[in-house]
């Protein structure tokens, strides 16, 4: 089974890149039982309320998966929190973290080009001592893990996910 991780800027891209991975054969996962045991020894069980604070949203992503691959999609809830959602994601997942075949990311460009995009998330990797290979928008980095980050709405142009739906 080969594992991935992607992170997105909020519920609504999290949504459509579950949508997306349908049509390359990964189904949601909707059912506990249904999950890959990689992921169910590190999702099931969570606590309500994660760390005393009664208004923070449970830490439940969104899994996809088939016969030769499962998919965590995490959210961020913000481009502000991506390193820190990678970060605690890495910490989650310990000493498995390297089983990582694949780590993406989404985000859009707002009113920035997406090159000046990809600068300030690699500043923000590198203030947590995040070792992300990525070096132009689009591009997936042969790793291990192979890397990449896709800017909406096109890797170019300012935008976002929401102008390209």
């Amino acid at each position: 089974m080969q594992h991935g991780l992607l992170i997105v800027e909020g519920q609504h891209d999290a949504a459509v890149i579950a949508k997306l991975l349908t049509g390359y054969g990964l189904a949601t996962v909707q059912r506990e039982e249904q999950l890959d045991p990689y992921w169910r020894s590190r999702y099931t069980g969570l606590k309500y309320p994660q760390g005393g604070d009664l208004l923070k949203r449970m830490d439940v992503p969104t899994f996809a998966g088939s016969d030769t691959h499962s998919v965590v999609i995490r959210t961020a809830d913000g481009d502000s929190k991506i390193a820190a959602t990678l970060e605690a994601t890495r910490t989650r997942l310990g000493s498995h973290a390297d089983q990582l075949r694949a780590i993406g990311i989404f985000c859009d460009a707002d009113q920035r080009d997406a090159s000046t995009r990809l600068s300030g998330l690699r500043a923000a990797f590198s203030e947590r001592s995040i070792d992300f290979a990525v070096d132009t928008p689009g591009v997936i980095h042969a790793g291990p893990p192979r890397t990449g980050v896709m800017v909406f709405p096109d890797n170019f142009s300012p935008g976002t996910l929401e102008i390209l739906l």
